[in-house]
């Protein structure tokens, strides 16, 4: 998905409201290298759907396309403020984020763990393993 089916998906939300949704790699904002702020407010607008989530993640494929992506974090951020860490999950990508050097896991993991000052180590910890375990695992 990527923010032109945004508006599709809001109308399929309203018409089913507790579908649960996940949108993947951040709706692909960022994919051209730069974060118009039109498809940033599209995306965050998305959280007024309670049963909607977003996947954080496939960093090599957005902004500079290489660690330690910090061009992402303001998009991060955004996203974050709107869903609220409880409905946002961090996602590994596998096996596209370490088929290229240098992006790795690790660094993928880095940009939200030691990168991402704006959020507490409760909500690093929500989004980086709570989320995704307590949609996947304990429904």
């Amino acid at each position: 998905m990527s923010p032109p089916d945004l508006p599709e998906l809001d109308r399929m939300c309203r018409r089913h409201p507790q579908t649960p949704v996940i949108i993947d790699h951040l709706c692909l904002i960022g994919r051209l290298g730069t974060f118009p702020e039109e498809q940033i407010a599209a995306l965050c607008a998305m959280a007024g759907h309670p049963a909607v989530m977003v996947k954080i993640g496939a960093f090599y494929a957005l902004g500079a396309k290489k660690p330690p992506y910090l061009e992402q974090l303001p998009l991060i951020r955004r996203v974050v403020e709107a869903f609220g860490p409880e409905r946002c999950m961090w996602e590994s990508d596998c096996p596209l984020q370490a088929l290229e050097p240098p992006n790795t896991f690790e660094a993928a993991v880095a940009l939200i763990q030691d990168h991402a000052d704006f959020l507490s180590e409760s909500d690093k910890d929500q989004i980086l393993v709570k989320t995704a375990e307590n949609f996947f695992f304990k429904r």
